[in-house]
């Protein structure tokens, strides 16, 4: 069945594994799909394996961290294919990990709280703005459960996802007692197998197989979390199934925060 037949949704972060995932799931239940991005390569990869299967899915460059980027971006959108129903807003970065905070830079912090809070806030209010006109819409944050827990990561990447947490509630709020129609959710995943969490965990543990092991043992179920765990939850969140969630973090981690 496709729970998103008809709806057009726009994908920030799309070259990156999270990113990428959800864009492919979501042309998989029929929507139209934008996928955006600064680097163009990986996104285009995967629009080739998606076309073939006559989904509607285009690339378009995009500064998430820009103000005026977004404008663009909604307005070209909007105007080429459409209303709006979803946004997605999964571009991030990492912190330099495992270093101590005192050693966190105000330029590291500045870098890392710009590409994943601002521009989580600049997304979110360019599609409430795109959105409230029709009454109806779906808005999903990438947070992590770094936002709930000390990490590795550091204290910038914590805090900026912290942030979205914040934000995500803040906003769907708002937009309940306005009467906008607009349902804002957060997905928070735990250690999820992406090409950047790959490269992370060679250079720490030596090789994939020995990552996978560190990765697998930090959740109660032993399992290695993958993008399409995140994408089912960003497709549910995203359909009529969820028309009665918002505010709401969905927590993917195997358990790892209760254990």
């Amino acid at each position: 069945m496709q729970k998103l037949f008809g709806e057009l949704a726009i994908v920030t972060g799309a070259s990156g594994g999270i990113g990428s995932a959800i864009a492919e799931h979501f042309a998989a239940h029929g929507a139209c799909v934008v996928m955006t991005d600064l680097d163009a390569t990986a996104s285009e990869e995967k629009i080739a394996e998606i076309r073939p299967t006559g989904a509607d899915v285009s690339f378009q460059k995009h500064d998430v961290t820009s103000e005026e980027s977004w404008c663009e971006l909604m307005a070209r959108v909007g105007r080429e294919k459409g209303r709006i129903g979803i946004v997605v807003n999964c571009a991030g970065t990492f912190g330099n990990g495992g270093q101590p905070f005192d050693s966190i830079t105000y330029s590291e912090w500045r870098r890392v709280i710009a590409t994943n809070l601002d521009s989580a806030f600049l997304g979110t209010r360019a599609a409430v703005l795109a959105m409230k006109e029709h009454k109806r819409g779906s808005i999903i944050n990438i947070a992590s459960t770094a936002s709930y827990i000390g990490t590795r990561a550091g204290a910038a990447y914590g805090a900026s996802k912290g942030g979205i947490r914040a934000l995500t509630v803040q906003a769907a709020i708002s937009c309940a007692n306005h009467g906008y129609g607009i349902r804002v959710n957060s997905i928070s995943p735990g250690y999820t197998w992406t090409p950047a969490m790959e490269s992370k965990m060679i250079v720490e543990f030596g090789s994939v197989e020995s990552g996978k092991k560190v990765a697998a043992s930090r959740n109660p179920l032993g399992v290695v979390s993958v993008p399409e765990d995140v994408a089912h939850a960003a497709v549910f969140l995203s359909s009529q199934e969820a028309r009665m969630v918002t505010a709401f973090d969905f927590v993917i981690d195997g358990g790892m925060l209760h254990s």
